[in-house]
Parts: structure tokens; sequence; C-alpha cells
């Protein structure tokens, strides 16, 4: 569903601009500078996860993958809430006076975490329902379990 949402954005991103005729220069330096810094960024990510000790090494993602879909809920629940399928609701609390969503801080943990300066209750809970539903289906799945399965299956597999 992520890949969807990023990929019909971006269609209508380019469309949008690709319209008019002066601004295909501009979308293709913005795209291009984009593209290098999302890839860097990856392959930055890639070698500090190969980097962990193995202790580490089942964890981070998982907590990393539960930071990402409590962030994708609690979008879908935003975009619900602006095509008034949600009512819309009080916000919760407010911090933009410490962090605004407008500065470079607050643009980051946006990208990374889905920060919110007025997320509504609805947010908060969609946030929270995707991070642990992540991780309590990471403690179901644990890699004893995974472990011990895999030794179990191979042990079947050389008995038959």
């Amino acid at each position: 569903f992520a890949i969807t949402l990023e990929g019909s954005e971006i269609l209508i991103y380019f469309s949008s601009f690709l319209q008019e005729g002066n601004q295909q220069q501009t979308v293709a330096i913005g795209s291009s500078v984009g593209f290098a810094i999302g890839i860097s960024i990856g392959i930055l990510l890639f070698y500090i996860l190969r980097a962990l000790p193995a202790s580490l090494s089942h964890y981070v993602p998982i907590f990393l993958l539960a930071l990402f879909a409590g962030n994708m809920l609690s979008q879908f629940a935003l975009q619900l809430t602006q095509a008034d399928w949600i009512p819309a609701a009080q916000a919760v609390w407010d911090t933009s006076e410490w962090l605004p969503e407008s500065s470079i801080a607050g643009k980051l943990l946006y990208a990374l975490i889905g920060y919110e300066a007025t997320p509504s209750l609805i947010q908060i809970i969609c946030y929270l329902m995707g991070t642990g539903l992540v991780l309590a289906f990471s403690i179901i799945r644990s890699p004893s379990k995974i472990t011990n399965q895999t030794a179990q299956e191979n042990f079947d597999s050389k008995i038959s």
C-alpha cells in the first residue's frame, strides 16, 4: 500500500508540473536531487543495519517497521478526516511552538516517525495501533520460535 500511495503521489506531482511548459527543468532537477538523497539515505541505513551487533540485528528493523506502520496508519486517519469520512476532532496537544512542522527538525521527524504537532485522538490511536500490531506480531513470532521451528523442520526432513 505504501508503494502504491507514494507512486500515485509522484505521478500526480509530475503530471501537474509537466502540464506547464516552463517547469520541466525545475521538476527534473528537483526530482533528481530528491532521488539521490533518498538513495543515499537508503544505502546509509542499509550499512548501519548491517553493522549492528547480532543481538540487535533482529530488533532494530522491527522497531523501525513498527514506527513506519504507525506513521502510515496515522496519515491514513488524517486523510480520511480531510475527506470527511471521519469526523474532525480537536487536537490533543500542540507542540508547534516547541517544534514546528515547518522547521527542518520537524520535517525530518515527520519523514522518519510521522511527527504531527497537533494530532487528533484518532491519529494517536491509529499510530499506537500500527506500532503495537507490528510489535505484537514480532513478539508472537520471535527469533527463538523461528529458529526452533526451522531446526524442527530440518530434523523432520532428515528423518524422512
